[in-house]
């Protein structure tokens, strides 16, 4: 009783799926690299992902923005998360409404748990 097992595995289910990227966070300490993307839902609620992607390629996306803009990214999550009211959606994605009246429509809902960028659709 009380001790670990080596043999077991715990086993993680990953969904992916497409959103558009609506915007771009800086890194927290250092504001020349991307830090995060925001996104958008099918039901027009905002969330933000963290690009699995090498530092020389945040770079290149950080210093480029408007070519990654609008694009359609492919996210990796484990699952939605439940719904959130307007009081408890958090702050940064309330600064980036307000920065970016355009998306004032968005509305609270579920957003991905724990979303990880992990491409740009190149065909569009």
């Amino acid at each position: 009783v009380g001790k670990r097992t080596h043999e077991l595995l715990k086993k993680k289910d990953f969904l992916d799926e497409e959103f558009k990227v609506i915007g771009f966070k800086h890194e927290e300490n250092n504001n020349t690299i991307l830090g995060a993307c925001f996104l958008v839902t099918k039901d027009n609620v905002i969330f933000k992902a963290t690009p699995a992607v090498p530092l020389k390629q945040k770079e290149y996306i950080w210093n480029n923005q408007s070519e990654f803009k609008g694009k359609t990214a492919t996210v990796k999550f484990q699952n939605w998360g439940s719904a959130i009211d307007s009081s408890t959606i958090r702050t940064e994605i309330k600064e980036f409404i307000l920065k970016n009246p355009e998306f004032s429509h968005t509305k609270p809902g579920p957003t991905p748990r724990f979303p990880v960028l992990v491409r740009f659709r190149t065909n569009e």
